[in-house]
């Protein structure tokens, strides 16, 4: 069961790199689309930054951060829902292949707990 959680917790965290570049992507370029208007100020730049960065960091970034933390305290607790929404999240959103591993290795954890 380790292998599985540190396999795991390897995907979360190449995931989580992976957001936090796309969200700086995005960040910026909804921040330029923001300034297209003849009136826009800077403000309008740093607005649309903020929310171009929280719209891909938190789900990116935050979630696969609270499935570690969750993945650390599983002999304890014995919960996997963070892990869970994030594979759900990464299958409908991003990369189905990596969110269909994840829940293989969800899977194998689950049962070799039982």
């Amino acid at each position: 069961m380790q292998k599985y959680i540190k396999y795991l917790k390897i995907s979360y965290q190449i995931e989580m790199v992976l957001g936090i570049v796309a969200a700086g992507f995005m960040s910026f370029f909804l921040g330029i689309m923001a300034t297209d208007s003849p009136s826009s100020t800077y403000f309008n730049f740093a607005f649309g930054a903020i929310f171009g960065f929280s719209a891909i960091a938190i789900p990116s970034v935050l979630i696969p951060f609270l499935a570690i933390k969750e993945l650390n305290n599983y002999e304890i607790k014995g919960k996997l829902l963070f892990n869970i929404i994030n594979a759900a999240f990464i299958f409908i959103s991003i990369f189905m292949p990596l969110a269909l591993w994840q829940f293989y290795m969800l899977y194998k954890i689950k049962q070799q707990n039982t």
